[in-house]
């Protein structure tokens, strides 16, 4: 090999490196946010978890689901769970009962007690039937920022009964991560201040959403 040729030979060892380390962090940019939520939420163990939610474990996503808003009539999907922290409340429709009243009273208060991290959780109301004007009229008085879709089918109302052993429509709180995983779910008369710890110990170790 000419000198010439050897040179060549050496200087292309550090190109070739450089290019492989910048392969790898690449992969590693795109790998690392969902293994990370992974990593939160399937070892997380928020304080008080056993009396106050129940865990699911590992997290599921949710399946895909239609839907359109209750007002507008706009179509939308499971997508508009992505990029924050979600509050859920799974409603027959019906009706809003007391059950229901106090916890979209709770899930709009507790985002404001977030304060700095109001913006980064989000309130959603899923209905499985459109709701009578009475209580859109409600809902819009009282929840004018919460986001409220009226699901077309009940694919989600069964995921969730079968997740968590039975409880669905009515029966408390979902919290849904950025990737649109379920993980926990608060009973309705569990204390709001509870779920306020809990979501604040999420966010300060978390830097999703």
């Amino acid at each position: 090999m000419t000198a010439a040729a050897t040179k060549r030979a050496k200087s292309a060892k550090p190109s070739t490196t450089r290019n492989r380390v910048f392969l790898v962090l690449l992969i590693a940019l795109f790998a690392i946010p969902p293994l990370a939520a992974w990593l939160l939420i399937d070892k997380w163990r928020p304080e008080g978890v056993v009396a106050h939610g129940e865990l699911l474990t590992p997290a599921r996503p949710l399946p895909a689901w239609q839907g359109r808003d209750s007002n507008s009539g706009q179509p939308n999907d499971a997508n508009v769970l992505r990029g924050r922290w979600n509050m859920v409340y799974l409603s027959s429709g019906e009706e809003c009962n007391q059950v229901c009243e106090t916890s979209l009273y709770n899930m709009r208060q507790l985002k404001i007690a977030l304060g700095k991290d109001m913006e980064r959780a989000q309130t959603v109301l899923l209905l499985l039937q459109a709701p009578d004007s009475e209580l859109s009229s409600w809902l819009e008085q009282e929840h004018p920022a919460m986001l409220k879709f009226v699901l077309d089918d009940n694919t989600l109302s069964g995921f969730m009964a079968e997740a968590f052993g039975g409880a669905a429509v009515d029966q408390g709180i979902y919290l849904v991560d950025p990737l649109s995983n379920v993980f926990m779910r608060y009973d309705p008369d569990v204390n709001p201040h509870d779920i306020l710890k809990d979501l604040q110990r999420l966010f300060k170790y978390s830097k999703l959403g």
